[in-house]
Formats: structure tokens, sequence, C-alpha cells
């Protein structure tokens, strides 16, 4: 059972299968999911509408606002992570035959102990 733990620990802090890429706001495409932290210290998550040079609009709450861009400090791209997704999901499935594993040990030794 000590073995298994760190195991199931590694697993839960490579669960997370999306990363975020800092990009410059010349690069904000239509369509996708950004993260967008504010000069006054704002941050959040919106999808974009449209872009252009003065402005970005963004679906916030299912209504479009629109951003002028010299009020935006970062902008983050949410991106999928093969790494971590590959990762996570060969720990959990070494985890789970090494749970199934010692956990027929465990009933085996019990019932011979009967």
């Amino acid at each position: 059972m000590k073995k298994i733990t760190p195991l199931i620990l590694l697993a839960f802090l490579l669960q997370s299968c999306h990363t975020y890429k800092t990009v410059a706001i010349s690069e904000i495409e239509k369509g996708r999911t950004y993260e967008l932290t504010l000069k006054n210290g704002q941050s959040f998550q919106s999808k974009c509408e449209k872009v252009n040079e003065q402005s970005i609009s963004l679906a916030i709450n299912r209504k479009v606002m629109e951003l002028p861009t010299s009020r935006i400090a970062t902008v983050k791209r949410k991106k999928l992570s093969a790494l971590k997704l590959a990762g996570g999901l060969s720990l959990a499935a070494i985890g789970s035959v090494l749970l199934i594993q010692n956990g027929d040990k465990d009933t085996f030794l019990e019932q011979i102990t009967e």
C-alpha cells in the first residue's frame, strides 16, 4: 500500500490536461478560448467573438462585451497538453491495476487466516 500512495498522488498532480500558453494580442483568433488579465488585475476566461486592432469582443455570461486592447495586460490561450493527458491516463491505469492486485492479495490472506 505504501508504494501505491505516491502513484495516486502523482496521478492527481498530473490530472489537469489543459495548459495556458501566453500569446500576443495580435495573435488572438475568433472562436478560441482565452484567459485574459486586465491591467487593473482582473482576470477571466472567455471565448473570443470578434477581433480588430482597437478592441476584442468576448462572450461573457451569454453576452458579448467589447474590450479595448489597451486595457489588456496578458492573454493566455487554453491548450490541450498531450503529454499531461498521456501521463495522467497511464498513471491512472497503472494505479488501478496495482490497487486491484493488492486488493486481491489482502482478501486472499484474510481467507487463509480464517
